[in-house]
């Protein structure tokens, strides 16, 4: 009986270690992670599955880990995996949701997010479905997830934002700006916010008031090529193409691969009679993808 009781004792502390250890190789490995040494933290997850190949957590870790190094398919495997151990994790699918968004499988996405919220209702899912949402063009199903975002956390200024957006491209110019009113208010420096705003206000014809809204994003960021961009499309729209390639000018210094902005560039040049500047802009707007510069090219560069 003494050696029987020995032998369970012994059997419960090595399997008692076991989990001690894998738990501490995925706390680790957690700490790898926010550290961005996302080789070392698979490695110790990795390490975790090595003694319990049933672990969701260290699963659902290492996917994320994987995610991070951009591995998408490999993280969508492990993912996966961690889903198919516990299946009641709303945290897993809204993490599987935001790799497939990262590859731009946005419908892939949404299924995702919907089965976390059909778990547990957080607005973070809701806002990560309305986002997945928006970039398929679907920005009324966008808007009713940002309402829900906004009535669960009011104090969300990325949920007024992208509220907004929504709204703008649904041409409610108006409301769209009360939005982004309302997400500066909530966070003063959200250069996003500004530039999103006048560029609401711009489309609503209200130039004056969109390039105050620029000004005051490059006074908050003066790296920030978007609303050098912006502002440059603005003194465009207002005849004023020399200004106007000022700012595309800029903001190709800051981000030498904004297509847009070579475009833009290229527009105001031929507008001007720039020919060769011109059509060197629009060769490289095209190069770096920009559709619509092929068409310009083929009527201003014959």
């Amino acid at each position: 009986m003494k050696r029987l009781t020995t032998l369970l004792l012994t059997l419960i502390t090595v399997a008692v270690s076991y989990g001690q250890n894998a738990t501490a190789y995925i706390d680790s490995g957690i700490a790898r992670y926010n550290n961005q040494d996302y080789a070392g933290a698979i490695e110790l997850y990795d390490m975790a599955l090595a003694e319990n190949k049933n672990l969701a957590d260290a699963y659902y870790n290492k996917g994320k880990a994987e995610a991070g190094k951009k591995d998408y398919k490999s993280a969508i495997v492990d993912i996966s995996k961690a889903i198919d151990l516990n299946p009641k994790k709303s945290d897993f699918y809204n993490a599987r949701g935001n790799v497939k968004a990262s590859f731009s499988e946005y419908s892939g996405a949404i299924n995702d997010y919907t089965q976390a919220i059909e778990i547990e209702a957080y607005s973070k899912y809701y806002f990560n479905r309305g986002v997945s949402k928006a970039l398929t063009q679907d920005y009324n199903g966008a808007l009713e997830d940002m309402d829900k975002v906004i009535k669960m956390s009011p104090n969300d200024a990325e949920a007024w934002d992208n509220r907004g957006n929504a709204k703008a491209c649904l041409h409610q110019y108006k409301a769209a700006i009360a939005d982004y009113d309302q997400a500066i208010k909530l966070a003063p420096t959200f250069v996003h916010a500004y530039c999103n705003r006048g560029h609401a206000k711009g489309n609503a014809g209200d130039y004056m008031a969109a390039k105050v809204d620029y000004n005051i994003a490059i006074q908050i960021d003066p790296s920030y090529a978007f609303a050098y961009c912006d502002r440059g499309d603005v003194k465009a729209r207002q005849k004023d193409d020399k200004g106007a390639i000022k700012d595309f000018t800029r903001a190709i210094e800051i981000n030498p691969d904004y297509s847009l902005a070579y475009y833009l560039r290229g527009m105001a040049r031929v507008r001007l009679e720039q020919a060769k500047s011109a059509c060197n802009d629009l060769k490289a707007a095209e190069k770096l993808g920009y559709k619509e510069a092929t068409t310009a090219l083929k009527q201003n560069c014959k």
